[in-house]
């Protein structure tokens, strides 16, 4: 009964101590934290193959940590860069291919010289106005067009200097409106003609033209979706039918409910943030337009 007795009696005074020492200043205690790192000292040296041998037990792989499974990995990621950059430049050169393809199939009567250029400064203004590294040196002229890749219109050369040109953005705020056409069969230059107006969210507004069927009974109108072409006489021949968005909202007049207004959105977002373009200069007199840059 005695050894029973004495390891209550011990039980109980190791609770007494527990409990008074939550009740005493942290600083009476600092001593404690000597024990814990002497413990930590004791513990270290066989924690680490401890873990590494839980690790092999349950399949897992070489920690992280190793040095050489880290110079491994980051040349692995290395070459994947390397790998997925050398496919989108090869991307990107295909398009600019198909893109020339397709700018002698839209003029095939037109000589135009492409003119690649890096845009190197913006100027947010009314319109907006982008400063392009490409000049007379390179036979940049006055409304030569900018177009970016899918032959997205961008806007036409305002200024020109020896070595760098200025391009005004057709969709920025405060620019001239467009004459445009809303295609409605992509193998028909025919469909609903529209002027739009640029907004301050970089979508182009405006009223579409009454037309009717051959019945004359019902109108035609533009769906959300359809692509919408530049048909203006005060641009260059080489910019007709150039990309200028898709329809993505149609709406009645407010002045006359029986007509509609569409707002067209470019199909690629902030035309003013791009870093390249291309510059289209018409190699023909007859390429210039009937009315002067803006």
């Amino acid at each position: 009964m005695a050894p029973a007795s004495s390891n209550r009696l011990l039980v109980g005074v190791v609770i007494a101590l527990v409990g008074t020492s939550t009740l005493l200043p942290l600083r009476w205690l600092r001593w404690t934290s000597f024990l814990g790192d002497a413990l930590q000292l004791g513990v270290a040296p066989i924690s680490r193959p401890v873990v590494a041998t839980v690790g092999w037990l349950k399949g897992a792989r070489t920690p992280p940590d190793d040095d050489a499974i880290r110079v491994l990995e980051e040349h692995i990621e290395l070459l994947r860069q390397d790998l997925l950059r050398e496919k989108q430049e090869t991307a990107r050169l295909s398009q600019i291919i198909r893109d020339l393809q397709r700018g002698i199939a839209l003029n095939p009567d037109l000589r135009t010289r492409q003119v690649p250029g890096v845009v190197y400064g913006v100027s947010q203004g009314q319109p907006t106005l982008l400063r392009v590294q490409a000049g007379e040196r390179q036979g940049v002229r006055a409304n030569s067009i900018a177009v970016a890749p899918g032959l997205q219109l961008i806007g036409r050369v305002v200024d020109v200097a020896p070595r760098t040109s200025t391009v005004q953005v057709m969709n920025s705020r405060g620019g001239p409106s467009l004459t445009c056409i809303i295609i409605l069969d992509e193998n028909s230059p025919e469909g609903l003609r529209c002027t739009l107006q640029p907004g301050a969210d970089g979508t182009l507004r405006g009223p579409v033209e009454d037309k009717r069927d051959a019945t004359g009974e019902h109108a035609i109108e533009p769906e959300p979706g359809q692509t919408v072409r530049l048909d203006d006489p005060t641009w260059p021949l080489g910019a007709r039918m150039l990309l200028v968005g898709r329809v993505e909202r149609v709406e009645a007049r407010e002045d006359q409910p029986l007509r509609r207004m569409v707002t067209v959105r470019p199909t690629i977002e902030h035309l003013d943030r791009l870093t390249e373009l291309m510059l289209w200069v018409p190699e023909q007199v007859g390429d210039e337009t009937s009315g002067g840059a803006p």
